[in-house]
């Protein structure tokens, strides 16, 4: 089980968003950017309820993992384009690539800090996966987790002081993790063993944490919890697998992929789903929206 989560954690993906290239968009219609599901070098926006989605073309090796940060105006994910996995940034506009971990170790799954001054990341350039922190120009990489054990799937706290992460270093399964953003006092948020509880995403406010957990052999399901681990509900049911919790700027909406099977045994791709929090209602995200890959996704900032 521990050998198709870890295949999973590595599918490699992004989360960033770029402005569209012809006309003004609607700014009452929440978009959000994703990985979709194929070998097409691009990254696409989707909008909440709207038709087709827009491609924001990458012109090399696919991006995974997107990770936005100047108010959307530069993109970080993770690509194979150099022959192994690196944390690259570029302008949402386009132009050059700039690999910001450059090293010949294996570095995936960006995060942007709030501010946009660091980046989080999973890489196994000590021998083992733990997370790293580095300057938003690939500068003063530290590693944050020193436990023997698989550490992934890092998340910033609105407010940039805390980390939420999977770690197997219990060896009973993925637990929930969260951290000071030094890397001190790392803590289990939840003591039930879920049999897995990975893709931690984190509550506007702060206050709670969605991740998705293992309901039984090959059923995913999405939960969340308070961020003490107290309040523990379960958000999803029937079966498949869904993860990816993605939530909304202004809380109201929680996107989400769902597999009718493993990713790996699921050639259409996934479905990109949404949780309407204020209507208690959940549907697929949109008539446009693609079929996308495993990845985590990321909403569009607000423009002022």
């Amino acid at each position: 089980m521990k050998v198709i989560w870890q295949a999973m954690i590595l599918a490699g993906l992004a989360c960033g968003w770029a402005r569209a290239a012809d006309g003004p968009r609607e700014a009452a219609r929440p978009q959000l950017i994703v990985a979709p599901h194929g070998d097409a070098a691009e990254l696409r926006i989707v909008e909440v309820g709207g038709g087709d989605s827009q491609a924001l073309r990458l012109g090399a090796a696919k991006a995974l993992f997107p990770s936005s940060r100047d108010k959307g105006r530069q993109l970080v994910f993770e690509s194979w384009a150099s022959g192994h996995w690196q944390i690259y940034a570029m302008d949402a506009s386009g132009g050059e690539w700039q690999n910001l971990s450059n090293n010949g170790a294996n570095d995936h799954q960006p995060a942007c800090s709030p501010d946009g001054a660091k980046v989080l990341f999973t890489s196994d350039r000590g021998g083992d996966f733990d997370i790293y922190v580095m300057d938003r120009d690939g500068r003063n990489p530290v590693n944050l987790t020193h436990d023997p054990g698989f550490d992934s799937d890092a998340a910033w706290s609105p407010d940039g002081k805390r980390i939420a992460f999977a770690s197997d270093r219990s060896r009973a399964g993925f637990h929930l993790m969260v951290m000071n953003a030094d890397g001190s006092e790392p803590r289990n948020v939840l003591d039930l063993n879920l049999g897995g509880m990975l893709y931690p995403c984190w509550s506007p406010d702060g206050q709670q944490i969605a991740f998705a957990g293992f309901a039984q052999p090959d059923v995913w399901r999405l939960y969340v919890a308070n961020a003490d681990g107290e309040g523990l509900q379960e958000l999803t049911d029937g079966t498949g697998m869904s993860c990816y919790p993605c939530w909304s700027p202004d809380g109201r909406y929680l996107a989400y992929v769902h597999f009718a099977r493993h990713p790996n045994q699921t050639p259409e791709g996934g479905r990109l789903m949404l949780m309407d929090i204020e209507e208690g209602t959940t549907r697929e995200f949109g008539a446009g929206a693609p079929r996308v890959t495993a990845s985590r996704m990321a909403w569009r900032p607000a423009e002022e």
